[in-house]
């Protein structure tokens, strides 16, 4: 049982097993108004998971992409859903309908992921052509091509203001880039492999840290104020680490150690005390973000790799993805 102001940490094991796609799954985004869970595979769909309802959780199963779908995004409202594809594409929806509205093309290989930038007018995109590229939604033009990285960028993560976005690759690169001028802001090259995912931490992380002592508070003396939700950023690699990185100092803060394997997924808990990621060692490890320790570590979470990790911004619950072609569903100590 968690104690008086103890944070909820997942619990094993897993409260539901979604079964429907036949290949790996490759993200998963749960919607922000909506008890929807989407999630995107290497058998070229994406479903959507009513994933309170046990007994009939595919609300639907979308399969316009051609090949491996390896990203899903909501933009704030959840009015619209992005999904990148190896089929080169980029294509938005209207959640309203579930009609594909738009699709995109310039990129030149695998797009490998895809993120609403601010209030969703415009998307970057990343892709193995070593390009990120900016969009505008309303029309699919291309309005930016961002060149820097010398090999596939895999991951992306945006700020919630829509000013900065971060992505990682296969040449062990972190990037921090300015949206409004093009420029490649901080190079971080501490990995010493391939960068699988990136995510800024949230306010709450930085306040978190602030408090610990681990972390100057910012100038204006507010840590928790909402231009500080991208002073923090984490990335995972197949290093077998997770770095969290001081965006301001342009520096690492800490190293988590711990998985036996390339980490991939991550995700940050709504306290913003822990962060979870997924490692190919088939665990789920949860992280004090403050300390660098295993606050939790969910031993076998899947049959094979884990890919990915969401977590709910509203219900107290995670989603994790995995090459044993499952979604899973894991209460958070209710």
């Amino acid at each position: 049982p968690t104690g008086k102001g103890e944070a909820r940490l997942p619990l094993a094991p897993a409260t539901s097993v979604l079964k429907g796609h036949r290949q790996r799954i490759t993200f998963l985004e749960f919607h922000p108004v909506y008890s929807i869970l989407a999630s995107s595979s290497e058998d070229g769909s994406i479903i959507l998971w009513d994933f309170e309802n046990g007994a009939k959780p595919i609300e639907k199963q979308l399969k316009q992409h051609t090949n491996s779908v390896t990203c899903v995004a909501f933009d704030r409202s959840g009015k619209w859903m992005a999904s990148s594809s190896a089929d080169l594409s980029v294509k938005l929806w209207d959640f309203q309908n579930y009609h594909c509205q738009r699709t995109l093309h310039g990129h030149e290989h695998t797009v490998s992921a895809v993120k609403f930038v601010g209030t969703g007018e415009q998307l970057l995109s990343c892709s193995r052509d070593a390009t990120c590229k900016l969009w505008e939604a309303s029309t699919g033009y291309c309005v930016r091509t961002f060149t820097g990285h010398d090999n596939w960028v895999r991951s992306l993560a945006v700020n919630s203001q829509g000013t900065r976005f971060a992505s990682g690759g296969s040449d062990h690169r972190v990037a921090v880039w300015d949206v409004a001028s093009g420029s490649m802001t901080l190079d971080l090259t501490d990995h010493t492999h391939v960068v699988e995912c990136v995510l800024f931490a949230t306010a709450a992380v930085v306040e978190h840290v602030v408090s610990e002592g681990k972390l100057a508070a910012a100038s204006n003396g507010h840590a928790g104020d909402a231009l500080e939700d991208d002073r923090l950023l984490f990335s995972s690699s197949r290093d077998k680490t997770v770095r969290i990185w001081d965006l301001v100092a342009g520096e690492c803060l800490l190293v988590l150690e711990g998985h036996d394997n390339w980490v991939k997924g991550l995700a940050v808990h709504w306290t913003g005390k822990y962060l979870m990621s997924a490692g190919d060692d088939r665990s789920i490890r949860v992280w004090d973000v403050a300390t660098g320790r295993i606050a939790r570590d969910l031993q076998d979470a899947h049959g094979h790799f884990v890919t990915c990790l969401a977590v709910h911004p509203a219900v107290p619950v995670m989603a994790s993805g995995g090459s044993d072609n499952t979604v899973k569903i894991w209460d958070c100590g209710r």
